[in-house]
């Protein structure tokens, strides 16, 4: 999940963050918009990011690193499951990992129709949890 996310499901806006955080709001719209990776962020703002948002800092990183892995923006939801996919052991076998592939499949398709990825975004990101 991106930083607007959790924001968004904590009932919060930029203004709120900033005042629990004590980090400039232009700082933070600038993460929020997506125009400042969190790469950029200080591992200070990292931190109080994380605690006034009730979120892990290796949570976070996780999804900048998903998305940086991959080169290019993933809807938060695929996020969602390609760390479900990554949570199963490539040897398997119940079949947990092949079933959550599958969810990632069909999921990134109704993506793709809708325009949010494009087909070659899509294989790569199956190709690259494989």
């Amino acid at each position: 999940m991106k930083i607007k996310e959790y924001i968004r499901q904590r009932g919060m806006n930029v203004n709120q963050l900033a005042a629990a955080t004590g980090i400039s709001y232009m700082t933070l719209n600038d993460l929020y918009k997506g125009r400042t990776s969190l790469s950029r962020t200080s591992s200070e703002h990292l931190y109080k990011i994380s605690k006034a948002l009730d979120v892990p800092m290796e949570e976070l990183l996780d999804d900048y690193m998903i998305e940086a892995q991959a080169g290019f923006a993933i809807p938060a939801a695929l996020i969602d499951i390609i760390k479900e996919v990554r949570s199963y052991d490539k040897n398997d076998p119940y079949g947990f990992r092949i079933e959550a592939l599958d969810n990632l499949e069909n999921f990134s398709k109704d993506y793709c129709l809708e325009g949010a990825l494009t087909w070659k975004q899509r294989d790569d990101l199956i190709k690259m949890l494989a």
